[in-house]
């Protein structure tokens, strides 16, 4: 899914920041209040998981 996307590396002398680190700074910028919006727990159906099995015309290489 990521294969040839662009790497985003922080300046020099900068760390790395982590995923779960955005997602803690995303939360702090609320408030450290979680939205309704993300009181489903499937989601609010923008991603989708696809149970059908990869066929030869499909399938990734």
């Amino acid at each position: 899914m990521f294969k040839g996307s662009k790497v985003i590396s922080p300046a020099e002398g900068e760390e790395w920041t982590i995923d779960h680190d955005l997602v803690i700074d995303y939360i702090a910028s609320l408030d450290d209040v979680i939205g309704d919006e993300y009181a489903q727990a499937h989601g609010q159906g923008r991603i989708t998981l696809i149970t059908e099995e990869k066929t030869e015309d499909t399938a990734e290489e």
